[in-house]
Formats: structure tokens, C-alpha cells, sequence
């Protein structure tokens, strides 16, 4: 379970009105959930949520015993480093699609970029890394969360902003976490687009017209 990121997406819930929909949390990973803001997605106060989401998260991050304090954070977070070690599967994955983009495609593609690794502990926020990372100029990159599963683009959209939010975070803090330009060169970058990759098939009955 994410500690960093704890509370953050009962946040989102409440904003998004959708606390009911579904049996489990976080609710708006449903996609009944992303349909249902359709028709009302201008009424949203999305300032007032990010800079909530942006409080919790540094509020997670004031714990007593967080190991940044005294370690800093983990030296593999924010780094410039493709990870492609396949492991077989029976069916194509997100896993699989992201290490055949970053294989195949450059030396701009990087996959599997940790976000927030070592700053409250050892072993929680292994999972929560950016599944493609794309250098688009001079300190300029793309963001891209990839969804090729049952999962809602709405839950991936959110996804790439908390990571986005703690990057900022880190960039300001980058002393206390022991960052440094050689091995988290993405802190420092000047320009970042946030993306959502999906199948059209996934992402087309978000755009379809209301009935």
C-alpha cells in the first residue's frame, strides 16, 4: 500500500462526486465512474483538488520517521534508465508493451521510472513508477501512463498527476531527498506533458455523445 500517496485518492473520490460507485476503492478506477462525469465534468473544481492532493501529499511526507530524514530518497527515483527485463507471460501486458516501446524506439524511451521510492521506508512505493518517459527536447519530456487493461483512463489520468505532483515536490525538497542532476536528471526538467496511451477502444466510449 502506497504511504506517500495515502488519503490522496479518497480526495479525488469525494471531488469527482463517485464515493458510491462501485465496491471498492479507489471508486473512480471504475469506469461507471468515468462516464458519470461526462456531463459534468466543467462543474469540477480542479484547482481546489490539486492543491489538496498536492497538501496530503506533503502532509504523508512529514512523518516522524520517514527514512528520508536521515537517508534520503531511494538514488533510483527520477532516473534516465530503461528497464527491460522480459519476463514471459502468457498474454501481452502493459509490462510487455512498455519494454518493447523502450527497447525499439530509442534512446529518447525510458520505462519504469520510479517516483517515490525510500522516502517514507524501505519497501512501500516500489509500484509507483511512470511506465514511459519520452525525451521530447533539451530538459523537455513526456509523461505517459499506459492502460491496456480493465482499468479506467480517468484512474491513469490521476495516476501520472500524483506522480507529476511529487515531482514538483521533489524538485523543491531535492536536498532533503539527496537528489543530485547525474542521477535524477528528470527533477530538474523545464518542461513535462502529462499522457494517457490507451487502445481506442478503451478510451472511445469516454467521447461518444450522451444519449
Amino acid at each position: 500500500m502506497s504511504k506517500v500517496f495515502a488519503g490522496v485518492d479518497d480526495l479525488i473520490d469525494r471531488a469527482l462526486g463517485v464515493s458510491a460507485v462501485g465496491t471498492s476503492s479507489p471508486h473512480y478506477r471504475h469506469k461507471t465512474a468515468a462516464l458519470s462525469l461526462r456531463s459534468r465534468i466543467s462543474s469540477l473544481a480542479t484547482s481546489e483538488l490539486i492543491d489538496r492532493m498536492r497538501s496530503q501529499i506533503l502532509a504523508n511526507l512529514e512523518a516522524p520517521d520517514a527514512r528520508w530524514r536521515v537517508m534520503g530518497a531511494s538514488l533510483e527515483n527520477w532516473r534516465w534508465k530503461k528497464n527491460l527485463k522480459l519476463t514471459p507471460r502468457a498474454v501481452v501486458d502493459e509490462k510487455t508493451i512498455e519494454k518493447l516501446i523502450s527497447a525499439d524506439c530509442g534512446d529518447c524511451w525510458v520505462n519504469q521510472v520510479p517516483t517515490a521510492s525510500g522516502l517514507l521506508d524501505r519497501t512501500s512505493e516500489t509500484h509507483c513508477n511512470i511506465d514511459l518517459v519520452k525525451k521530447t527536447g533539451e530538459n523537455s519530456y513526456e509523461f505517459i501512463e499506459l492502460k491496456y487493461d480493465d482499468s479506467s483512463p480517468l484512474f491513469a489520468a490521476f495516476e501520472i498527476l500524483k506522480y507529476s505532483l511529487l515531482l514538483l515536490i521533489s524538485r523543491e525538497r531535492c536536498e532533503d531527498f539527496k537528489y543530485s542532476h547525474e542521477r535524477n536528471p528528470l527533477i530538474w526538467a523545464s518542461a513535462v506533458n502529462l499522457i494517457v496511451l490507451a487502445p481506442a477502444e478503451i478510451l472511445r466510449p469516454l467521447f461518444l455523445p450522451m444519449a
